[in-house]
């Protein structure tokens, strides 16, 4: 059986039409500390762009200045 990936099967975004993208921030204790900050009372909620969706194999394009600077999240 082939393994997915850049020599078998293609994977594929696990999304059909999205219309928005609702994020929650901050929702573990550890990503809190990383950042040397407390955990808020209640669920940080903030919006992405759809164009933020990106495939498992497609680059990342970064704005000039973000580089060295864009933590690495698989999310």
């Amino acid at each position: 059986m082939a393994r997915p990936g850049r020599n078998g099967p293609p994977f594929w975004m696990p999304v059909g039409q999205v219309g928005k993208l609702v994020c929650i921030g901050l929702n573990y204790t550890y990503h809190a500390a990383e950042l040397g900050v407390e955990p808020p009372e209640a669920p940080v909620v903030f919006l992405k762009a759809t164009s933020a969706i990106n495939g498992p194999h497609d680059p990342v394009i970064l704005p000039r200045g973000a580089v060295g600077r864009t933590p690495v999240r698989r999310e």
